[in-house]
């Protein structure tokens, strides 16, 4: 056989070779079930939804992904449809991932949104501000509820979910947020009688503080601990200082002036909010 011969065999051979194992190939991933899903692994799902999710997942996997790949192979099956299923079912729905458990097993990893507050009976928010429906919201989530021109981000609703625990302890619980399309946020008990009046762009942290130096500062102090449920609000928005109202039978008891024009006013050092009434 001449040279020129064995060359062109071999080039046929090796060719026809490669030619036949991606026959095979071919053949075994849409011919065979070498590479099937089977079973599908849920994590992060109620247990009460698990059959119905895993259902639908296997009849979305059952047709075709563009028209002509398998929809039940572990690498190419319905990943958007898998992602929609999930987020109909489980609305709260944050994030979802996919990982291999074998030839024939695919893992599906859920992780809900996490609610910082409510915005009715069924929606909550994030801290990103991402407002969603949720599945079991917490009772103990204050409502919130903002106006539509008002520009909250991830930062205020970060510190006022620090801060909502913080005022639980010492005052009373938050039940309800209200941010103005002045910037002006009231943080209120369940009887709406109490109010903690806020700026969106004050520094909650110090803010607290101011509040912390106030109520223990007389005559506030006293009037807390004797006539606490008569407070009406404390107002924060003026720098260092803290304004205070209390009612008593339906009349006015103190009631917070400016402090240029109070001559009742009380001023402290620079670290402690003045109390004025």
């Amino acid at each position: 056989m001449k040279k020129r011969t064995r060359i062109i065999a071999k080039r046929i051979l090796f060719r026809g070779s490669i030619l036949l194992a991606i026959c095979g190939l071919l053949y075994i991933y849409f011919g065979s079930s070498a590479f099937s899903i089977y079973e599908y692994q849920l994590s992060g799902v109620p247990d009460n939804y698990n059959q119905e999710i895993v259902s639908q997942i296997k009849e979305a996997n059952s047709k075709n992904l563009f028209y002509i790949l398998p929809g039940d192979r572990i690498i190419s099956f319905h990943r958007k449809d898998i992602k929609n299923i999930i987020k109909n079912i489980l609305p709260n729905t944050d994030k979802i991932s996919f990982s291999l458990g074998g030839l024939h097993s695919l893992k599906i990893s859920v992780s809900p949104y996490v609610p910082i507050f409510r915005t009715d009976t069924t929606h909550a928010i994030t801290k990103n501000g991402i407002m969603y429906e949720e599945m079991t919201l917490r009772s103990d989530l204050p409502i919130v509820q903002m106006a539509t021109s008002t520009n909250v981000n991830e930062k205020l609703l970060t510190s006022l979910a620090d801060l909502v625990p913080k005022v639980n302890s010492v005052l009373y619980p938050v039940s309800k947020i209200t941010i103005d399309e002045y910037g002006d946020i009231r943080l209120y008990d369940e009887s709406m009688r109490h109010a903690i009046i806020l700026s969106v762009s004050a520094d909650m942290k110090k803010t607290w503080s101011n509040i912390i130096s106030a109520i223990d500062t007389e005559p506030l102090k006293s009037k807390l601990e004797n006539n606490k449920n008569d407070l009406e609000y404390l107002d924060t928005r003026f720098g260092n200082k803290v304004f205070y109202k209390f009612t008593k039978h339906g009349s006015t008891d103190i009631i917070y002036g400016l402090p240029s024009t109070d001559t009742n006013a009380t001023t402290t050092s620079s670290t402690t909010p003045a109390i004025v009434q």
